[in-house]
């Protein structure tokens, strides 16, 4: 297996990243156990999943598929879409960021997410709030890097600049050098 530099990180990646986002849905728990462990037994130490891929139930199944193995991979999750009936059970506020960061840990049955995208921008954002949420997961251990998914580069560089300007640990940029595996 090939490995690469995530982005601008020092972290290494292979350059195949297991996407679960089937996973709780057409993937049941079994499937997706062995799964994963196939893939990491090849070598891949890069696995993608969020908050919001069936209900939760990705994220749960990837917690079970790495009991054993957890130190042995890169895993990211997601946060932003909406994951309940509440006013705020979506979005990119503090509340929210936090709340979901703690119930993918659970999910996750794990201590740390390595990589926390941002899954997507909202009209009505507080950049200022969402950084300062993601800098305190980080410094409280739960979060190891930021990221965004599906931003625009000028909403992306004014995160930058922002992290930048207040010392926070700046999102991880640059060109996703892997190949996701559905």
């Amino acid at each position: 297996m090939k490995y690469v530099r995530l982005g601008n990180t020092n972290l290494l990646v292979s350059e195949f990243c297991l996407g679960t986002m089937m996973f709780g849905g057409k993937t049941g728990p079994d499937e997706s156990v062995r799964i994963t462990q196939r893939a990491v037994e090849a070598g891949v130490n890069f696995i993608d999943t969020a908050d919001v891929y069936n209900e939760g139930r990705s994220e749960e199944y990837v917690g079970r598929a790495l009991q054993g193995i957890r130190d042995r991979v890169v895993l990211a999750s997601k946060v932003g879409m909406r994951v309940g009936a509440g006013p705020n059970d979506m979005g990119i506020s503090r509340f929210h960021i936090v709340r979901a960061a703690e119930a993918s840990l659970k999910r996750l049955a794990t201590d740390r997410i390595d990589l926390y995208y941002i899954h997507w921008p909202t009209k009505a954002m507080n950049l200022d709030e969402m950084v300062r949420a993601l800098e305190d997961l980080i410094r409280q251990g739960k979060v190891l890097y930021p990221a965004f998914s599906n931003f625009p580069a000028w909403l992306f560089t004014r995160s930058l600049w922002l992290q930048e300007l207040l010392g926070y640990a700046p999102m991880v940029a640059g060109q996703y050098p892997y190949n996701l595996i559905e």
